[in-house]
């Protein structure tokens, strides 16, 4: 929120606070009033002791004059009341309290105690002569204490009518502070309702702009693979049997230059995805070792060439876990690049260990090049951030790499840490909660290749390479570069290829009840229709023709849009020679199993 959100709340935190304060002051003042007025209460007992005293009296005169057992019982009533008030002054709390203010009027409800205690006979059964006398006893007491009693009665009206005063007095403040706090709580609410709308505002742009920046990041990928897709698939397909080493060290750097490229590009996108969560965790179960060999075996030509110690060490593996193997080969792929690009000299381990009791994969990749500071090891893991290492400043990046191993890993519910010493060398440990996998015990070669493990890395366009001369290829594609691209990939595996250059030249080839055709390789964008719109109308047609994708946009997106179309699968560019002729394997293998 904004600095002046921050500044109201405070000021109106306070002004609360302030209020709320004042109405505690005000409310305990009025309670010690309360207790105060509680106290005259005592008071209104003696007021009413005088008052109880002089309608006995008035009931012994009538009776005195014309006795009768109703006035009789008017006497007895009226004693009965005045011992009440005699109790209550001269017993309990309330003794003291009269002692220490007014002591004249406990004398006087002690002498009249006193009194009627030793006449309540003659009061109770009176005759002529007792009347008269208890009247004249009772009028002397009345008349003894009548000084103090007017004193006490004056004190009384005055107490009351102070006390009246200070509760109205009292009850007009809480009102102003209610009347306040309901103004400032309507003031911050207003505030903050102004400030929930505009924050709502500000994330609707946001998020605005965030699509504008996503279809900005996915188009540029898009324009920057389709050229990277000529550059590395020319090179894939240059003779290099009878090039002469020099040559053939200069095509193997651009080929090198090429990968770096294509996996910046891969790496802001993915930052892109994970930055928007959009990437997904996809588990299955994998071969563990073969998994981890492969991902070692990526970089020992990198290691050899800058004359490192590189090893492996695996330690207590199981044969099968689940996990999202292209997730995990991208965290140690990542992390294994870092170690080759800032280790000059000396080792570096690839180290695997499995928990058997927590059930956690632990990969430890540990290097003896330039270090971390402290102070940088939190730096390492944002984006866009790298630490200058003077002592090798041609080292170049775009400083995602260890961002989103961060994400990934914290995506797979794991941890990563790095402990290294200046100078010294690193170390990168990363925990993975693992589940067991299941499938055989001891599996062969073919299982091995089911399980996810991408052995691309490991073979070479030097490589011997099959022929497919019974394939006849339909390729759906607008842009030259790639058909140029694409048709040569094909021709060097022996195969036939037929060019359209939009999706509904494509179904008009497919609805030709004579076409030879084996499979479709085919564009998502192209003009009048595109690969999706042409897929499905393939299919709704009834043609089960394989029909495979062929896209720069190679998210889990046009992954999840290629299956609802009904694509058999998907390549994204640039275009691999292992990826046409898996393709041609797997076509090829139906064909065998049909």
């Amino acid at each position: 929120m904004s600095n002046r959100f921050t500044i109201l709340s405070i000021i109106s935190g306070i002004l609360i606070g302030a209020i709320l304060l004042s109405f505690l002051f005000n409310t305990r003042q009025e309670l010690k009033d309360i207790q105060v007025l509680m106290r005259s209460d005592r008071f209104w007992h003696v007021d009413h002791l005088a008052h109880e005293q002089a309608k006995l009296l008035e009931y012994l005169l009538l009776y005195a004059s014309e006795p009768s057992e109703d006035k009789l019982s008017r006497i007895e009533k009226a004693l009965d009341f005045l011992w009440v008030r005699v109790d209550v002054l001269t017993e309990g709390y309330n003794r003291p309290l009269l002692q220490d203010n007014i002591p004249e009027i406990l004398n006087y409800a002690d002498d009249l105690g006193e009194y009627l205690e030793a006449n309540e006979q003659s009061i109770l059964e009176p005759t002529p002569e007792t009347v008269l006398q208890t009247i004249k006893d009772l009028r002397s007491l009345r008349d003894k204490y009548f000084e103090p009693h007017h004193s006490f009665t004056q004190l009384n009206l005055s107490n009351y009518r102070y006390f009246h005063s200070r509760f109205i007095e009292t009850y007009r403040r809480n009102d102003l502070i209610l009347i306040s706090l309901v103004l400032v709580v309507l003031f911050y609410s207003i505030i903050l309702y102004t400030e929930v709308r505009r924050n709502a505002k500000l994330l609707r742009s946001a998020r605005e702009a965030n699509v504008v920046k996503s279809d900005f990041l996915a188009n540029v990928s898009h324009e920057l693979r389709t050229p990277l897709n000529g550059i590395l698939g020319s090179i894939q397909l240059i003779d290099r049997t009878k090039m002469p080493p020099s040559e053939l060290e200069h095509i193997r750097t651009l080929e090198a230059c090429g990968k770096g490229l294509e996996a910046q590009i891969s790496d802001i996108l993915d930052f892109n995805k994970l930055e928007q969560e959009l990437l997904f965790i996809e588990p299955h179960s994998f071969l563990v070792q073969p998994f981890l060999d492969e991902c070692y075996q990526s970089f020992v030509f990198s290691a050899k060439n800058k004359g490192l110690e590189y090893t492996k060490s695996y330690k207590n593996l199981p044969i099968w876990l689940i996990g999202d193997t292209v997730r995990m080969r991208q965290v140690i792929l990542n992390l294994l690049s870092n170690a080759i690009k800032y280790t000059e000299v000396g080792s570096i381990e690839f180290k695997v260990n499995w928990q058997e009791s927590s059930q956690n994969l632990e990969l430890m990749i540990v290097d003896t090049g330039h270090g971390i500071a402290d102070e940088d090891k939190e730096l390492i893991f944002e984006p866009f951030r790298q630490i200058k290492q003077l002592s090798d400043p041609k080292v170049l990046g775009s400083g995602l790499g260890l961002s989103i191993v961060k994400k990934l890993v914290e995506a797979m519910s794991g941890t990563v840490t790095v402990n290294s010493v200046l100078g010294v060398g690193s170390e990168f440990k990363i925990v993975l909660p693992l589940k067991a996998g299941f499938g055989p015990e001891f599996p062969d070669a073919d299982e091995e290749a089911t399980t996810g493990i991408d052995d691309t890395l490991s073979k070479s366009p030097e490589a011997e390479i099959p022929l497919f001369n019974d394939t006849h290829v339909l390729i759906a594609e607008d842009n030259p570069v790639n058909i140029r691209i694409l048709q040569a990939i094909l021709k060097r595996f022996g195969v036939k290829s037929t060019v359209v250059y939009d999706g509904k030249a494509a179904i008009s080839l497919l609805m030709q009840p004579d076409h030879d055709f084996n499979l479709v390789l085919m564009d998502l964008n192209m003009p009048e229709m595109d690969g999706l719109q042409a897929t499905e109308i393939i299919r709704e047609n009834g043609n089960d023709i394989p029909i495979y994708a062929v896209t720069a946009y190679a998210t889990s997106q046009d992954r999840t849009a290629c299956q609802q179309a009904g694509m058999n699968g998907y390549i994204s560019k640039p275009i691999k020679l292992q990826d046409i002729q898996e393709i041609l394997e797997n076509h090829r293998t139906a064909d065998a199993n049909s």
